[in-house]
This record gives structure tokens, sequence and C-alpha cells, in this order.
């Protein structure tokens, strides 16, 4: 016989037992699934492609903190500190 770390439940048929460890009593641990890729997503081909996305984004950014700061200054002065 064996002894050591128990990591999962097991059945015992013939003495009709079943052991179950604390971690799945109370379930402390949960399981972590992978998250699945992205794989709609291509190599960009050359660098032009590459700064273009990037321009994209960072316009995408300035347009964000824009709306931000714009609806910042509608707030009253004691809200705007």
């Amino acid at each position: 016989m064996r002894i050591g770390a128990m990591t999962h439940a097991f059945d015992w048929t013939d003495l009709s037992l079943a052991l179950l460890t604390d971690h799945e009593i109370f379930q402390r641990y949960r399981e972590r699934r992978a998250l699945p890729r992205y794989r709609h997503a291509r190599l960009a081909e050359s660098f032009f492609e590459l700064e273009r996305a990037i321009w994209s984004c960072t316009r995408c950014m300035h347009r964000a903190i824009s709306r931000h700061d714009a609806a910042r200054k509608r707030l009253p002065a004691s809200r705007n500190a």
C-alpha cells in the first residue's frame, strides 16, 4: 500500500467507500480554464501595416481622453477636483 498526498477523490466500491479531498468538499480550489486564443489575427506583413494599426489605436485613445476631459469640464467645480 502506498501512502501519499491525495489530490482527487476516489471510490472504492468493494468496501462501499468513497473518499473526497477537503478542497472538493469545501470547493476551495476551482479549475482554471485556459482562455481561448484569438485565432483570427494575422501577422503584419510590413512595417506600414503595423504603424497604421498603432496610429489607429492612438487616435482612439486620444478621442476617449478628449471626451473624458469634456465631460469633466461640465461637472460642478466642487466635483472637478
